[in-house]
């Protein structure tokens, strides 16, 4: 049902000469800070090197996630928090993806997030089930020390509403391809703009989901995160032309009719 729908605004922006932001309503795409989207590295020395790689590579802003964090003690989540930090350095903006690790353990969760502050992260993500939302409702209402993140989960408009409203997440984290597309996505943002909570794409693999994405928030200039695959399978990066960084490091949705991306059709045909 998403692959249809974001397909179908596609085809309307083309019929129209228009990119899909501008379908969607009135107002200017703003640049968006794309933050790198990559996995903690197996020890905490190694995600460090992963920092140091991204913070070479220009990024200003990167999220760590899975792997290590959550499975085998306080001091080591701790340690990888710490290193991811120090690989990037005071300047970038830090985001740790805990990987629904917790489950529905809110005491871990709110500890974690207390233990986490010191080193400033923009948000804890999914530190619950996506589906606990009465967790993370009591999360959210003691007030942990990092504000928290989720929503990626949601197959239904209802099930981002839920996390919203009920569960009380201050960053809507919302995937085109799997909420049912850019339509119940830009009904979940304007959701957002309602009820004061940040939006943010999910979108770790491909550029083609990053174009999705990125038309649905684009007129937005408070919505300022972009989630940004750094890494990735060759089909994924070859899927389809890449939503470029700019030379300030910032990324737009595209200007071109439609999606405003091209399908690279022998990267389809050789991984179908």
């Amino acid at each position: 049902y998403a692959a249809a729908d974001i397909a179908l605004w596609d085809i309307v922006g083309k019929a129209h000469g228009a990119p899909v932001y501008r379908l969607l309503g009135d107002g200017e795409s703003h640049p968006k800070l794309p933050y790198a989207s990559v996995l903690f590295g197996d020890t905490p020395a190694e995600t460090r090197e992963i920092g140091e790689d991204l913070r070479r590579r220009g990024y200003k802003a990167a999220k760590f996630g899975w792997g290590p964090m959550g499975k085998i003690d306080e001091a080591t989540d701790i340690a990888l928090v710490a290193e991811a930090r120090a690989g990037i350095g005071d300047a970038a903006e830090l985001m740790i993806d805990a990987g629904i690790v917790w489950g529905d353990d809110v005491d871990t969760a709110f500890s974690r997030a207390r233990s986490f502050a010191e080193y400033s992260p923009t948000w804890l993500e999914e530190p619950l089930y996506p589906h606990a939302i009465d967790a993370y409702a009591a999360l959210t209402a003691r007030g942990p020390a990092v504000p928290i993140a989720a929503g990626e989960g949601a197959g239904l408009y209802r099930q981002a509403e839920d996390i919203i409203v009920n569960g009380g997440v201050q960053f809507a984290q919302i995937d085109v391809g799997r909420v049912g597309g850019i339509t119940p996505a830009f009904r979940v943002r304007r959701l957002c703009e309602a009820r004061g909570v940040q939006y943010v794409n999910h979108t770790f693999k491909s550029h083609l989901s990053v174009a999705a994405s990125l038309h649905v928030f684009a007129t937005n200039p408070d919505f300022r995160l972009c989630e940004y695959p750094a890494a990735g399978s060759p089909l994924s990066q070859g899927l389809a032309s890449h939503v470029e960084r700019e030379a300030d490091g910032t990324v737009r949705a595209p200007e071109a009719p439609g999606l405003g991306v091209t399908i690279d059709m022998d990267a389809v045909r050789e991984f179908h």
